[in-house]
């Protein structure tokens, strides 16, 4: 019994707990797996083990639509994630992006997180999320551009441009 499907590409795999991962993947399917209990996580996959293979198999899976799924981040606590999932409308010839906020008790989406527009364009791309230290704050780079959300309201606080430039990549400073 397969866990994702053949040939799919795992975008993500996270540890959630001692013996569980979260697995997500371009076949759509967002999965809590679970070492099998007879295998001791440290030696299962440490290079010195003599057998380092253990086997998965799957605790929950999450509602999420069949769609492809890119990347995935968790809040400080581990009670949250967010998903960029990449939605195709083959009738319009359209792809999108799309941001959802997901609580761990629950196998259900808890709502879609909106980003700004931009120059009168709307959000096409969304390259990466990082959750801030505190929890109060998630960054993510739309099009380009970094937008920082408040994640008690979920609506974006600030829009930083980038024009000409682009930004790739952002994350959070740590606390010292």
């Amino acid at each position: 019994d397969r866990i994702h499907a053949k040939n799919t590409i795992i975008s993500h795999l996270e540890w959630v707990h001692d013996d569980r991962l979260l697995s997500a993947g371009f076949d759509g399917r967002l999965l809590i797996l679970e070492i099998d209990k007879g295998s001791d996580p440290e030696k299962a996959f440490s290079a010195a083990s003599e057998n380092p293979v253990a086997s998965l198999h799957v605790v929950s899976s999450y509602e999420h639509d069949r769609i492809p799924i890119e990347r995935v981040c968790f809040s400080p606590r581990r009670d949250q994630f967010v998903t960029v999932s990449v939605r195709t409308d083959k009738v319009k010839k359209d792809t999108y992006y799309e941001l959802q906020l997901w609580n761990t008790a629950s196998l259900k989406s808890v709502r879609s997180i909106q980003p700004a527009t931009v120059q009168q364009r709307p959000p096409q791309r969304i390259a990466t999320v990082d959750w801030s230290a505190d929890g109060g704050r998630l960054a993510a780079v739309v099009d380009g551009n970094l937008q920082v959300f408040s994640t008690a309201t979920w609506r974006v606080q600030k829009v930083l441009e980038a024009p000409g430039l682009g930004i790739s990549d952002a994350v959070f400073a740590p606390r010292s």
